[in-house]
């Protein structure tokens, strides 16, 4: 959650207002709200595990981050919860916590001022990948309607304004690994030139709950399996991880260009391991 804090006036006109957050909600793999994440965090812990969505022995890169223990129904009723892809069900579940976090009270704000954006990738791309397969398996007739609202990328954004009755600016927008950010930087933006009091904004993604991710997968750098099992930190490589998993071909470039061998990543993963829990204690 994002909102105006104060606006202030120049001899010339209006000056930018300024924009200050005051909600978090999260669900990812370390946690299923904010408070659980960055307890995680700051303890040194990673989310990345090895993949149990589906078969992956096969693959040189057999981990992932998940995000574990999550029940739709806590958040929606059992029909819904069935409806929706589940990069709508994470947003909504984040959105309802940072709305709860802001203590904003909704009947004293004018629901016209309120927008949602929201960022993604690739936007709900389990139900794509499912009613694909049933399309191939069973027929063209068997397909869900429900497929076009749940892989649209705006489709969380609209979700959420439907929700929480909020009718100010509502639209997504997508850039790739960057979508997130790019969507509170909108938000910032909107709030800022006054198109907006209050802005829901932030990032989602569900990208290991279907084996469409394979071929990158398939040609990952792997990591040695007791380094992924342990907290795993590694700074050299940094680079190459994102939505908690390494991405496969960036990855296996960066370690050619970098002359890195899988056992001295997996050394140097131990090493900072060490680093960081120093840090920590410290």
């Amino acid at each position: 959650m994002v909102g105006q804090e104060s606006m202030s006036y120049s001899a010339n006109g209006c000056s930018p207002r300024r924009v200050v957050i005051t909600g978090i909600g999260t669900i990812s793999p370390l946690g299923l709200t904010a408070d659980e994440t960055w307890i995680q965090l700051v303890a040194g812990k990673s989310g990345i595990e090895t993949i149990t969505n589906y078969d992956v022995s096969e693959l040189r890169t057999q981990f992932a981050g998940q995000v574990k223990g999550f029940d739709a129904r806590n958040y929606m009723d059992r029909k819904e919860a069935r409806r929706l892809d589940p990069c709508i069900q994470y947003a909504l579940a984040a959105a309802q916590e940072a709305m709860t976090d802001s203590g904003i009270e909704m009947s004293t704000e004018e629901a016209n001022r309120i927008g949602v954006v929201s960022g993604s990738g690739i936007g709900g791309f389990t139900t794509t990948w499912n009613n694909f397969s049933v399309a191939y398996e069973k027929g063209l007739r068997r397909v869900s309607p429900f497929m076009v609202p749940n892989m649209l990328v705006d489709s969380p954004a609209g979700k959420i304004a439907i929700e929480f009755d909020l009718h100010g600016p509502n639209h997504a927008v997508i850039s790739a690994c960057a979508s997130g950010t790019s969507a509170c930087g909108e938000a910032f933006e909107v709030i800022r030139r006054n198109d907006a009091d209050v802005m829901v904004a932030g990032g989602l993604e569900s990208m290991t709950n279907t084996p469409h991710i394979l071929p990158t997968m398939r040609s990952g750098q792997r990591l040695g399996h007791s380094v992924v099992q342990d907290h795993m930190f590694i700074d050299g490589l940094e680079d190459a991880y994102d939505k908690g998993r390494l991405m496969g071909t960036y990855a296996e470039d960066t370690a050619q260009h970098y002359q890195f061998t899988r056992e001295s990543q997996d050394a140097y993963a131990v090493e900072s391991l060490k680093r960081a829990k120093t840090a920590n204690e410290d």
